[in-house]
């Protein structure tokens, strides 16, 4: 197992340290495994058991005891982990596995890209000066500005062509009331004039 992979295992370690503690429920024969296979020292070990025996939570004392082993993390530790008395353990350590997986792939598809192409000369590269907009930009905010005024005359136009509508529509009516208002008061003035009442 090379050094890189180890950091990649322990860097996981680190991140998975919560899923670990929950994934132990009971202290035997976790703290046990530890302290024979010497990650843990007997000092550590004792605190541990009594800890648990002190009524706090057993992942509580599983995530402490995996903080203090992140300086000091060697890939053989996740071969303690008994999976068939911590069956919650599988996904964690197929999480591993996983890392492990990613970690090779990626390595290989590194190793087969092609090197990067050299860069054109300044010279030879078309790019647009900053501060200056390119000629799309410029064309699509004059017809928005023509279009703009164009709308408004058109608004205005509209407007005047409905005034002179209605003005129009008012003179008509007003010719008609005045022609009606003759018709029928006209001949009975006159005939008043002439001394003649209906």
């Amino acid at each position: 197992m090379t050094k890189a992979v180890e950091d990649v295992l322990s860097k996981h370690f680190i991140q998975t340290k919560v899923d670990i503690a929950y994934a132990i429920n009971k202290p035997f024969p976790f703290f046990e495994a530890l302290r024979d296979h010497h990650f843990i020292t007997e000092e550590m070990y004792k605190d541990s058991q009594e800890a648990c025996d002190n009524l706090v939570p057993v992942p509580r004392v599983v995530y402490n005891v995996l903080k203090g082993l992140e300086q000091t993390f060697h890939p053989s530790l996740l071969l303690t982990f008994n999976l068939s008395e911590y069956p919650s353990l599988g996904a964690v350590f197929r999480s591993f596995e996983n890392v492990v997986i990613a970690y090779e792939e990626n390595k290989r598809s590194l190793q087969t890209l092609p090197p990067p192409q050299p860069s054109p000369p300044n010279h030879l590269s078309f790019s647009p000066r900053v501060g200056v907009p390119s000629t799309g930009q410029g064309v699509q905010k004059k017809l928005k500005v023509v279009n703009q005024r164009t709308q408004r005359k058109n608004d205005s136009t509209r407007n005047l062509k409905m005034v002179t509508r209605s003005q129009k529509t008012r003179t008509g009516h007003d010719q008609i009331s005045k022609a009606q208002g003759k018709a029928t008061v006209g001949p009975a003035i006159g005939k008043a004039q002439d001394g003649r009442v209906p």
